[in-house]
């Protein structure tokens, strides 16, 4: 999967950082100020979670941007916002999400405008890529490198969209009181 961070901040850097430690194949989309920073002196997290440094991470200018990318991550300032969007238009393709980690909710206005046919789709229940549409959950799932989406989706449905833990605590039926050999013995008088 290819992830394309729109920005190399506070949010982009960390999360972005997070993903080449796991070994995901990470681009930062810069400007050239940034990437000269991001070549000189790589790319530095520390935090209590552990600290992680990249000498030179990928990065590239909106000029060069070409392929689409299965993931683009948005993490820009909100004055920046509609020239960012236009900055990764190029690396939209069919398949292509975008997850923002933004503030407010005026992007996905924004978002909706740009990119509305992909975005809207899924509301109106059309899957817009071949019935491979992929939610926060799956996109989890393939950054982690899992290959079970129950390994990172806290209460997993079944095949007939049930939580397990749907119902319950519940009556016990008598069929299940059968197959696990329990018997009710209601209290008598006292």
């Amino acid at each position: 999967m290819r992830v394309l961070f729109v920005g190399a901040g506070a949010i982009g850097g960390y999360f972005g950082g997070r993903l080449l430690e796991a070994g995901r194949d990470v681009t930062f989309l810069v400007r050239p100020r940034r990437a000269a920073q991001l070549a000189e002196h790589g790319l530095t997290i520390k935090s209590p979670c552990g600290d992680f440094a990249v000498e030179r991470p990928r990065t590239i200018l909106a000029e060069k941007l070409a392929a689409p990318y299965d993931l683009v991550i948005l993490c820009c300032k909100a004055y920046d916002l509609e020239g960012a969007i236009d900055s990764f238009a190029p690396a939209m393709g069919p398949a292509s999400a975008v997850l923002p980690l933004l503030n407010g909710m005026r992007h996905m206005d924004l978002l909706e405008q740009k990119f509305g046919g992909m975005l809207h789709a899924l509301s109106l229940g059309a899957p817009p890529h071949g019935g491979i549409a992929p939610g926060i959950d799956r996109i989890v799932m393939l950054l982690c490198g899992e290959d079970n989406l129950r390994e990172v989706v806290l209460f997993p449905m079944n095949q007939r969209a049930e939580d397990l833990m749907m119902g319950a605590p519940s009556e016990a039926t008598p069929k299940q009181l059968r197959e696990l050999n329990i018997r009710i013995v209601p209290p008598g008088p006292q």
